[in-house]
């Protein structure tokens, strides 16, 4: 971005540049390139608006309605209009959850139970 002076125009460039050696760099000899948009802003308004329109221009909107806006907290809109949201849910406490109770299940507890206690002894064993 570069600005010359009053009357000239605010120039924007987006440059690339090459391999760079010292020797260059001591010159000011650098090669650019222009890779991408390049446009040129001129100023065209150089007086201050009205009290009036002033004021109107740095009014904030008054939110209608607190309550909806509270709701409308973790809501968001994509790109393609889809409105989407951040749920939370607590973690759920496994220990006090009433889970079913089969009795064949029990049979197969008792029976690793069984098999955990048999080859802990056989570790030990093993150890002396």
């Amino acid at each position: 971005m570069t600005c010359r002076g009053e009357e000239s125009p605010i120039e924007f460039r987006h440059l690339e540049c090459g391999e760079v050696s010292e020797a260059l760099a001591n010159k000011n000899a650098v090669p650019f390139r222009e890779i991408g948009p390049c446009f040129d802003m001129r100023p065209r308004r150089d007086k201050i608006a009205t009290t009036e329109a002033y004021k109107e221009a740095c009014r904030k909107p008054k939110i209608r309605n607190q309550d909806k806006k509270k709701g409308d907290k973790n809501k968001y809109v994509t790109a393609l209009g889809d409105v989407k949201g951040k749920v939370f849910v607590q973690h759920q406490d496994l220990d006090t959850l009433a889970t079913r109770k089969y009795k064949g299940m029990r049979n197969k507890d008792k029976a690793k139970a069984k098999a955990d206690a048999a080859a802990a002894e056989k570790l030990e064993a093993e150890d002396v």
